[in-house]
């Protein structure tokens, strides 16, 4: 472990479970000095995308030092421009969105086609034996703001669940 902290080795295992259902659960790993950054990996363009994603107002105030750097500037600078002529509201927000999508899919291609910091082989995978009439399996989990969210880790706390009577 000293050695893998250290960044002193050719090869290590490690572990990460998406936790919520963004991309950044997995690209904010890889931040130049991150606290979770284990491979010695650095990228100014990989850092500025992320930091970009993280507040798209302030990014949408000044995009080109960034866009310029991007390997597919056109579709983030013509979602920029609609927004700047849509006023504020959804259709702003989710402009901003697509465009913060497209800087994300930049990062991860800079992680997984040219830079190549991870090798990742392995996958978790959950099954589960559900017998009929089980209640209490959460599929959705709901959100503080009340939107409903796929329930990515699969928790399914026993208190809450049941079994209703099957007809025969």
């Amino acid at each position: 472990m000293a050695t893998w902290r250290a960044d002193q080795y050719d090869i290590a295992r490690a572990a990460w479970i998406g936790d919520y259902l963004d991309p950044n659960t997995f690209l904010d790993l890889l931040v130049t000095n991150g606290t979770s950054n284990h491979t010695a990996f650095s990228s100014p363009t990989y850092d500025g995308l992320l930091r970009a994603a993280s507040n798209m107002v302030r990014f949408a105030e000044q995009p080109e030092p960034l866009l310029v750097k991007l390997k597919q500037p056109a579709r983030v600078r013509e979602l920029l421009r609609r927004r700047a002529i849509e006023p504020d509201g959804a259709a702003s927000r989710r402009l901003l969105e697509q465009a913060r999508s497209s800087l994300l899919a930049e990062a991860e291609a800079i992680l997984l086609q040219d830079e190549f910091p991870i090798l990742p082989i392995y996958f978790y995978v959950n099954t589960s034996l559900i017998a009929p009439g089980l209640r209490g399996i959460y599929t959705e989990v709901e959100l503080p703001d009340g939107t409903r969210s796929s329930n990515l880790l699969p928790i399914h706390p026993v208190r809450d669940m049941w079994f209703e009577p099957q007809p025969r």
